[in-house]
Parts: C-alpha cells; structure tokens; sequence
C-alpha cells in the first residue's frame, strides 16, 4: 500500500536482540527474501529456533467456559467448575497451578477493586466493593455498567423497548455516581458507548443521532452530552480505543468498497485515518504505540500467526512463524498480557488454555539497531 511499509522479520532464537533489530533493517531494506509469499510480504531466509519463544498448556483439555489475565499479569483466570466448586478459578502461568478465586460470576472495573454481579432481569446490577466487602444494588441501568477512569462514575444506555437487533434501536445514555446517585441524561442515539476516555470527561460512542443519519464515531461529552463527530462511516466493528485515549482502531466490514474495506486508526486530534496493511483479532498494545494482530488463516490446517503493526507508519513484523511458535486458536479466543508480552489463547487442538510469551520477539523489532562506527567495524 502506497505509502505504508509491510515487513515480515521471523527473529529466531539463535541471534541477539541487536543481530535480530539488524536483520530487520536488512530485509526491509532489501525488498526480498526466499520467495514470493502474500502480496507485500517478504520471505526471510534466517534459521528459525523455537527457544526463542515460551508456549506451553496452563489446564487440562476442555477447559474453560472464559478467561482473562489478572490485573497483574501473573495469572490466568477462567470460569469452570471443578472439585465440586463453579466460579472463577486462576492459574499461575508459570507453575501452572490453579486455584478457586470466587463464586461470584461478574465482571471486574478497571483497577478490579469493584465487581458488578446480574441482579434479576430487569436490568438491575450490583456492585461489589472488594476491598471492604460491601455491595451497591443499581436498579435500572440496562443491565451494564461502564466504570470511569477514577472509577468514581459509571455510564449506561437504556435501550427502547422496540422491535430490531439492539444496534438498530435508540438507547439514552446515561451517567451517574458509582453509587447510582446523580443520574444525568446525556441523550438518545442509535448505538452504543465504547469506552470513557483517559481523562474521564468524555465518551467514545459508535452510533447514529437518528435514522437518517450516517453511523460513525463521535466524542460525547460526559456532563452535557455535546458530540464531536470523529468519523462518519457505516459498516464499523470492533471498534477500540487505545490505552493513551490518542487513537481509536476500528475494522470496516462487511465493507462493500474494497478500497475501505480492512483496519484503521484514527487519530483523535487530527481526525486523520491510516489503513493498517493487516486485519485480524487485534489488541491495542499496553504502550499505544502499535496492535498485536492475529489475521484469519486461510485455511483450517494452517496455524496462525502473531504480527506486531505499528500505528505511526503502518509497518507489520511478523513474530511468530510455524516453525517458531505453531500456533492454533480456536474461534479466536485470545487475550493479550496487561504487559503485552504474552497472550493466552484456547489451542484449537487441544481445547485447553495455552500461554505463548513473544516478548523476546517483540523486544528485537522495537529495539532500533545501535550505529556502528568506522573503529567498531574494524
């Protein structure tokens, strides 16, 4: 793609990280390899190692109904039900040890201090303080419930009881204290909050204002719900912000302009969009600065691989190939570490939950080849 770089660097376990950040500027600069693979993909000819990487099971086969990296990133936790106990379990990544956590079956804020439990079906949920043990019943929130970045306020949307998938009915969103209290309508829009933005004043929301308006993103704010249109477009999915709020990721599709169809990034200052060179199940990396990327394979006897793509110029490293790390996901089902080093994933094979830790891989494309003067050539 005219003006982006697509490079595939497979960094074997044999070189050290400044051989592998060299071996990267030599095949980009290059333009070849050992033959013609994707469009705009190079073939490296470097000897692979599987040392380099860390891929082994955490559970048995079968497991889990979902999981999740704990806050720390030293656990895995799932959902299961075993020694006659059904909740929550964890286990350790490197010991593999597992151990029950809690019966209660919610979702977690951000810090995980505050864990919000279904209560009944009328949209009703409760909030449990972990660290003091109390809970909080909020009655009518439509069921979820989107903590602020302090977690001193929560958003939610109240759908209209009409006919249609949700995303085609009108929702009022709200906020209000995390106890409930203060409850403000920011207004009614044909879609759904993404997330509130790092500085807790405002919202990510993918919508329509109404049935006549073009769908797209827009930046709501939190106390008046005035909107900043940030792009119009239909066919948006998995839309993400990344963790510095500067940028916002979004896949196109079913897009029936192929020159609009793939992955993009939005710069929310600038409003300026970058067409990404892959597309896939993504995760914003913990530092902003790229997606690890997880592209569909092309068949069901191929393994997947893990790429590194840089929002700044587009540029996607491969790192893993089949013989580094074969790697195969079943329906998708990975997370990525809170260090973003790792993922944990569900082995298509195997239906148990695996770890694979690519951070050597990860550490020789972002570290920049040192300069070599003429006396350290000699």
């Amino acid at each position: 793609m005219t003006g982006q770089v697509l490079r595939s660097v497979f960094v074997a376990g044999v070189l050290s990280l400044v051989d592998a950040a060299l071996l990267a500027g030599l095949v980009l600069a290059a333009g070849g390899g050992a033959g013609p693979g994707p469009e705009g993909v190079v073939n490296p000819t470097v000897e692979l190692s599987t040392d380099y990487f860390q891929q082994r099971p955490i559970t048995e086969a079968g497991c889990c109904a979902a999981f999740d990296w704990s806050t720390d990133g030293a656990r895995v936790r799932f959902l299961d039900a075993r020694d006659g106990m059904s909740g929550w379990w964890s286990v350790d990544v490197e010991e593999a040890e597992a151990r029950f956590e809690t019966a209660d079956m919610g979702y977690a804020s951000p810090s995980g201090r505050y864990l919000t439990l279904a209560e009944g079906t009328l949209g009703d949920v409760r909030v449990l303080d972990r660290e003091t043990g109390e809970t909080t019943l909020l009655r009518n929130v439509g069921g979820a419930i989107r903590y602020s970045p302090d977690e001193t306020r929560i958003v939610f949307s109240i759908r209209q009881p009409r006919f249609g998938q949700p995303w085609t009915r009108s929702a009022t969103i709200y906020v209000a204290d995390l106890d409930g209290q203060n409850r403000v309508s920011l207004g009614e829009t044909a879609g759904s909050v993404v997330a509130w933005l790092p500085d807790g004043e405002s919202l990510l929301v993918s919508a329509r204002r109404n049935r006549d308006d073009t769908r797209g993103l827009w930046q709501m704010n939190a106390t008046d719900g005035a909107l900043r249109r940030l792009l119009a477009a239909d066919y948006l999915r998995n839309v993400r912000l990344s963790p510095d709020g500067t940028r916002i990721a979004y896949v196109r599709a079913p897009e029936p302009n192929p020159d609009l169809a793939g992955m993009w990034v939005l710069d929310i200052a600038t409003l300026a969009t970058t067409r990404m060179p892959l597309a896939g199940s993504y995760a914003w990396h913990p530092t902003g600065e790229g997606l690890i990327v997880i592209p569909v394979r092309e068949s069901a006897a191929d393994t997947h691989t893990l790429w590194w793509v840089d929002v700044a110029d587009g540029a996607a490293t491969a790192l893993t190939s089949p013989e580094t790390a074969p790697l195969r996901i079943s329906n998708m089902e990975w997370a990525l570490s809170p260090d973003g080093n790792a993922i944990a994933y569900r082995g298509a094979d195997f239906l148990g939950l695996w770890v694979l830790n690519f951070g050597m891989s990860l550490d020789a494309v972002l570290t920049p080849a040192p300069r070599t003067t003429p006396s350290q050539a000699e």
